[in-house]
């Protein structure tokens, strides 16, 4: 019944999202939204031109579903701030940062902290080439350049 409740309210979330001319700034921190709503969040990334600013910390959100958040990133030229920290990210989110970063040039700032993700060499070359990127926060990642990355 929670779950039935969780997905209906996601739904009439994503709606609104795809709608909205208003709304820039969306902070859904630690709400168990999972995998399913990182799927819906990727379609509304596909439609959306207001967003600005999209925190999902903390959502239980799953590699593959988190994957498609980005990748969608690579047809979305608004978003300017993404949080995905804490959630259960890897390897697929890790190959998908080379498209993010080659096709999104307004991302301003990207929280992938307590997550293992890691950047491959072509994400970054890419990175180094990033115009308007100032904050990469890796905190407590597979990368092995540090901890944390201003740029």
């Amino acid at each position: 019944m929670l779950i039935k409740h969780l997905l209906i309210s996601l739904i009439k979330l994503s709606s609104y999202l795809i709608r909205t001319t208003c709304l820039t700034v969306v902070d859904l921190t630690n709400n168990s939204i999972g995998g399913e709503g990182g799927f819906a969040i990727s379609l509304v990334l596909k439609e959306n031109t207001r967003l600005k600013v999209l925190k999902l910390g903390m959502n239980k959100i799953d590699d593959m579903n988190a994957s498609k958040i980005i990748l969608s990133l690579g047809k979305n030229e608004f978003l300017e701030e993404l949080d995905l920290s804490s959630n259960h990210l890897g390897d697929m989110v890790s190959n998908s940062l080379s498209y993010c970063f080659k096709n999104n040039k307004r991302l301003k700032v990207m929280d992938f902290s307590y997550s293992q993700v890691f950047l491959d060499s072509e994400a970054k070359n890419l990175l180094e080439q990033h115009p308007c990127l100032i904050k990469l926060d890796l905190h407590s990642t597979k990368c092995s350049e540090g901890i944390y990355l201003i740029l």
